[in-house]
């Protein structure tokens, strides 16, 4: 590993068309209504795939929370030996019924993905792109700046996390936001 380079330049980014919950990584991140319940076909996945622990697990966190809700944007972890997936599961509170789906509140809400990510150590993770229909531009705005807002931390260079591969079933949007990511970072 080449010490010049900043966490950042040593991230390997990676766009994969597959099941999310397939991938080779140490976490995967799962948008979620603020409740706690499932929000799209990832989370819907999960739920079906997770098994029992995981039901659980969701159902202790909605009680630590004023009226079962995680705030909006907030992630929390899920560790790997309660789910029957094997991965630890980084669930981020993305939508409410009156959330406001700018930049600002996905860049909070990867912020604290990132944030739970290395605060349990992954070097791997999975990362669903769950933008609406025409957002993927503002998704890959988001991720690039709060990736460059870490990359400038003081020691950034300590980070774990070594590998995020953004997964997509469509590979059009996929494409997409690949392209616009890489047009930022």
């Amino acid at each position: 590993m080449d010490d010049d380079l900043t966490w950042l330049e040593r991230l390997e980014i990676e766009y994969s068309n597959s099941d999310i919950l397939s991938e080779q990584a140490d976490g995967v991140v799962v948008p979620v209504m603020d409740d706690l319940t499932p929000y799209g076909k990832i989370s819907r996945e999960l739920w079906k795939r997770g098994g029992t622990g995981l039901l659980e697990e969701c159902e202790r966190l909605r009680t630590q929370y004023p009226n079962g809700r995680l705030p909006l944007r907030q992630a929390v972890t899920i560790d790997a030996d309660r789910t029957e997936i094997g991965k630890l599961v980084v669930v981020v509170a993305w939508w409410s019924h009156a959330s406001e789906y700018s930049v600002e509140h996905m860049e909070l809400g990867f912020t604290n993905v990132i944030r739970q990510g290395l605060g349990k150590g992954l070097t791997t993770l999975a990362c669903p792109v769950f933008a609406t229909e025409g957002r993927h531009g503002a998704l890959a705005t988001a991720v690039a700046r709060v990736l460059e807002d870490f990359d400038e931390l003081v020691n950034s260079s300590t980070f774990s996390l070594e590998r995020i591969t953004f997964v997509c079933s469509n590979k059009g949007k996929l494409e997409t936001f690949r392209e616009h990511l890489q047009r930022h970072i």
